[in-house]
């Protein structure tokens, strides 16, 4: 369940998204979701769960995330035109 809570999370670029309309706000997003939990549930959630890993579209990364991303980099880097 605390992975569907996220996707109303749009990210650093949400006032965009929705200037655009590639996606609805999220509150809108989360105000479905719930009428649809409601729907098939019953009841809803008291509360958005917190994720102890952060979130990655507000840029919290995990420190072992950080490191894969830093040596994949350095791998991409020392050859960029090889064919991956």
């Amino acid at each position: 369940m605390a992975r569907v809570w996220r996707l109303s999370e749009l990210g650093v670029c949400h006032e965009d998204m929705v200037k655009h309309q590639l996606i609805t706000g999220a509150q809108s997003i989360s105000e479905q979701w719930l009428k649809r939990v409601e729907a098939t549930l019953g009841t809803v959630p008291s509360g958005m769960p917190k994720s102890r890993l952060g979130n990655g579209r507000q840029m919290e990364y995990t420190a072992d995330l950080v490191d894969a991303i830093s040596v994949l980099t350095e791998v991409y880097v020392s050859d960029q035109l090889a064919v991956w």
